[in-house]
């Protein structure tokens, strides 16, 4: 009698554990977004929600809580997957290196599920400066050691990109942190400043307009838009190939069913044509079938975090 009800029990956790697999989400799911709203973060993460709904059956709704609070919130949930966190190299590996005291590491704290896309970074000067290429500027930091390059804050991507430059190049440069890239742009068209490295998505629509210089785009290719605009590589230095990933992430333990399902309706959303044309015209590129899984993100978060530790230290942003 007692190794029936025994069985009998095992039988019930294991119904009981086919039907949460199979009722996996039955409520909204929220994602944060580590940033304002109307940022490119958060635009790309609606967008990509909307894309997850129909494997999902569920909406995903974006909740923005900037800055390290954002990314602590979502370490902090349950891990039941009904809130993850949609970031970038910022969010998901710089705050981590520059803010110690956070105690928070991707790979230990994060389950990682899957990356979503790639975005190039674009370099600008001021359009009276009389810079045209890249080696003009990198002749002015040659001789000059006040170029200023203003960012957002240090640990966002914009800041990290200006920091890199200077430490692949070894010249003179200094980098200037803004409330946010737009107050470092009004700046750099005001001429208070000599440079800005930010995401193709902000800069394009100012390239396009007339308002600034493009020098150079970071990436393996050109943006479409701007065609006339070479690579670092191709401007002769190879050795700054900064991109801006995103990618997404539940807290620590996320259940496996879980992790595939959220993974499958990413994978689905990647695949849509919608999404696909929404993130061409924000020069995004779709992660590809290998880049995609929590595998691949894991693999690719334990390489970020190692290549970035050394050039956080170098530039003394490591705060103790």
């Amino acid at each position: 009698m007692r190794l029936l009800f025994i069985v009998g029990c095992a039988l019930m956790l294991l119904h009981g554990g086919a039907r949460a697999d199979e009722t996996y989400p039955n409520r909204p799911v929220t994602m944060i977004v580590p940033s304002a709203a109307g940022g490119q973060l958060d635009v790309l993460a609606r967008v990509l929600g909307a894309a997850m709904r129909p494997v999902l059956g569920q909406s995903v709704v974006i909740e923005n809580v900037s800055g390290p609070s954002g990314v602590v919130k979502s370490v902090r949930a349950a891990p039941d997957g009904y809130t993850l966190a949609f970031g970038n190299n910022g969010s998901l590996v710089f705050t981590n290196i520059m803010l110690p005291s956070l105690n928070l590491d991707p790979l230990r704290d994060y389950t990682p599920i899957s990356l979503v896309g790639s975005m190039p970074m674009i370099l600008v000067v001021n359009k009276s400066s009389g810079l045209n290429t890249l080696s003009d500027l990198l002749e002015t930091m040659r001789k000059n050691d006040k170029v200023t390059f203003g960012a957002a804050a240090p640990g966002s991507t914009s800041h990290t990109a200006s920091t890199l430059l200077i430490q692949r190049t070894k010249l003179n440069g200094v980098v200037a942190p803004y409330r946010g890239s737009g107050l470092a742009l009004q700046d750099l068209m005001s001429g208070t400043i000599q440079g800005v490295i930010d995401a193709s998505s902000t800069i394009m629509p100012l390239q396009q307009s007339g308002s600034v210089k493009a020098l150079a785009v970071s990436g393996s290719q050109r943006v479409p838009a701007m065609k006339d605009v070479p690579t670092f590589a191709e401007a002769g230095l190879p050795s700054f190939d900064m991109v801006i990933w995103t990618g997404v992430v539940g807290p620590k333990g996320l259940p496996t069913h879980v992790v595939n399902k959220v993974n499958q309706a990413i994978t689905a959303a990647l695949n849509d044509p919608t999404l696909r044309k929404r993130f061409e015209a924000m020069s995004v590129e779709p992660a590809r079938a290998d880049e995609t899984g929590p595998a691949a993100m894991t693999k690719f978060l334990a390489k970020e975090s190692k290549e970035w530790q050394p050039v956080f230290e170098a530039a003394g942003l490591i705060q103790k």
